[in-house]
């Protein structure tokens, strides 16, 4: 899953924007890693490029499952 949503963003079907909050653990999704280790939990916003339709990732990866796409 990250190495897709990196392509995306690389070719630019994508932008990432900056969470609303404070507390969201923000990383830039380039940065990271294909194969682990993943932070316990993730939550990244993004952009269609071209529809302007945006998304919330969030990712709980601590316990080995949770985690949603949806729309923001």
């Amino acid at each position: 899953m990250a190495e897709v949503l990196k392509q995306e963003v690389s070719r630019g079907a994508l932008r990432q924007l900056r969470a609303n909050n404070e507390w969201i653990s923000e990383e830039a999704s380039s940065k990271i890693p294909d194969d682990g280790p993943w932070p316990d939990y993730s939550e990244m916003h993004f952009e269609d490029a071209k529809s302007g339709e945006r998304y919330r990732l969030s990712v709980e990866t601590y316990h080995g499952a949770g985690g949603s796409w949806e729309r923001a």
